[in-house]
């Protein structure tokens, strides 16, 4: 018996198309829970127009094989859901330490650094359908519904901003649209963290009023300039 992938016919939402499993993928075999690779042999959207229940279908013909020579071909459709302006929700402001302002996130299956400011971690607009909150942004050629976004920048002190993040919501099929305000934010909420704290003793002549000393530079972790002071102890 072949492998046991997801060919069931589906409703999905045109922003969910990127994120198909590709040809050559690896998939889960739902029986014994091991890796099989995937084929992607065909694949085509029908366009329905914006009369309909649907903006289309996709459908796409996989084929599976597991490590014991067992096969499945099966045909499988995912219905394109048609979306509403009404349905959208607005991203929710967000912030973050000036340190975290760029960090590596897994992004199918590459490790990829990801600034504050891309939606992919800031998040965008979202829209409500039958299965939950889903993402309303992204590459799609499916979509009649499209997420476009436009950012002013707004200095605080030293290197740390705000970005005033305006999306606006496109209904193609109706001609309307809808915008939504996101503020992303890039602060310094974190203390200076030195990394060289042992600071040397020096030692003077007892008969001589003073001495000259050299002191380093304190290394310091921080995303601003830090001003630097010392408290001399003599005993």
């Amino acid at each position: 018996k072949g492998p046991q992938i997801d060919c069931f016919d589906d409703t999905i939402t045109c922003f969910e198309l990127a994120n198909l499993p590709a040809d050559g993928s690896l998939v889960t075999d739902a029986c014994s829970g091991t890796q099989t690779k995937l084929n992607v042999i065909s694949e085509s959207f029908t366009d329905y127009g914006c009369d309909s229940t649907f903006y289309g279908v996709v459908t796409r013909r996989l084929v599976a094989s597991d490590q014991w020579g067992n096969s499945i071909d099966c045909t499988r459709k995912l219905y394109i859901e048609k979306l509403h302006l009404d349905s959208i929700v607005c991203p929710r402001d967000t912030a973050v330490d000036c340190l975290l302002e760029v960090i590596e996130m897994t992004i199918n299956g590459v490790k990829t650094k990801v600034s504050i400011t891309d939606p992919r971690r800031s998040k965008g607009p979202m829209v409500k359908t039958k299965d939950g909150l889903k993402p309303a942004f992204g590459p799609s050629g499916a979509c009649k519904l499209n997420s476009i976004y436009k950012d002013e920048r707004h200095e605080i002190c030293g290197n740390s901003y705000k970005i005033l993040r305006t999306w606006t919501i496109v209904d193609w099929c109706t001609g309307k649209e809808k915008e939504c305000k996101q503020w992303i934010g890039v602060i310094d909420t974190t203390a200076p963290v030195p990394t060289n704290v042992s600071l040397p003793v020096f030692i003077s002549d007892p008969h001589v009023c003073g001495t000259y000393i050299d002191l380093d530079t304190l290394k310091v972790s921080d995303c601003n300039r830090v001003n630097q002071r010392y408290n001399l102890v003599y005993s």
